[in-house]
C-alpha cells in the first residue's frame, strides 16, 4: 500500500498555490487582450470589438495597406529609394505650412497620430513622389499657367502673373502628376496578383 507522504502532499499543494496565483497574475495582467470593458457586470470582449471595428472600417482598412505594399513594390521595381533625411525635410515643410512644431503637434493631437503614424504617412507621400517623378515627366505651358491665372484671378489678391507664375506652375504640376499617378497606379493595381481572404 501506498504511504501518505506530507511532505509530497505539501510540495503539491505549494505547486498549486503558485500555479494559481500566476495564472491569477497573468489573466490581471493582460485581460485587456480578452475584455476591453465591463459595463456594470456585463464584459466587453476583444473579440465584440474587433468585430464592430473591422465592419465599419476593415475592408477600407486592407484597401490602404494593400495600396502601401504596392507602392512600395513599385517604388521598388522602379529603383525609387527614399531616407530618413527625406522625411525629416517633408515634416519640416508641413511644419512650416501649418505655423510651426505646436501647430503640428495639435493637428497629430486632433487627429490621433503619433511620431510613428506620422512618419509612416509622410514617407507613403514622399514615396509616391519621387515615384511619381520617376515614372512621368509633367510639363506645363506657359499657356496653361495664363489660362489658369485668368480664370481664378480672385485667388491671387489683385497680385500679376509674373509673381505667381512659379506658384501656379508648381500648383499644376503637381496636380497633374497626381492625375498622372492615381491612373497608373489603379492600372498597376489591376495587374498586380492580390488575394484577400476576408
Amino acid at each position: 500500500k501506498p504511504s501518505f507522504s506530507p511532505f509530497k502532499f505539501l510540495r503539491l499543494l505549494a505547486i498549486v498555490v503558485l500555479s494559481g496565483i500566476l495564472i491569477f497574475g497573468l489573466v490581471k495582467k493582460y485581460r485587456h487582450l480578452f475584455i476591453v470593458g465591463v459595463v456594470n457586470t456585463t464584459p466587453i470582449t476583444r473579440w465584440q470589438l474587433d468585430k464592430v471595428i473591422f465592419s465599419r472600417y476593415g475592408k477600407t482598412s486592407l484597401d490602404e495597406m494593400v495600396n502601401i505594399v504596392l507602392l512600395e513594390q513599385l517604388a521598388k521595381k522602379n529603383n525609387v529609394k527614399i531616407v530618413a533625411a527625406d522625411i525629416d525635410s517633408e515634416i519640416a515643410d508641413l511644419e512650416k505650412r501649418l505655423g510651426g512644431k505646436e501647430a503640428l503637434k495639435a493637428n497629430m493631437e486632433r487627429f490621433g497620430v503619433d511620431e510613428t503614424k506620422l512618419k509612416e504617412e509622410v514617407r507613403s507621400i514622399v514615396l509616391q513622389r519621387k515615384l511619381s517623378q520617376k515614372v512621368f515627366n509633367v510639363s506645363i505651358t506657359d499657356e496653361e499657367v495664363t489660362t489658369y491665372y485668368n480664370q481664378n484671378k480672385v485667388l491671387f489678391d489683385k497680385k500679376s502673373l509674373d509673381e505667381v507664375k512659379e506658384e501656379i506652375k508648381k500648383s499644376l504640376e503637381q496636380q497633374k502628376s497626381q492625375e498622372d499617378f492615381s491612373k497608373w497606379f489603379q492600372d498597376e493595381k489591376s495587374k498586380a496578383k492580390i488575394s484577400l481572404f476576408i
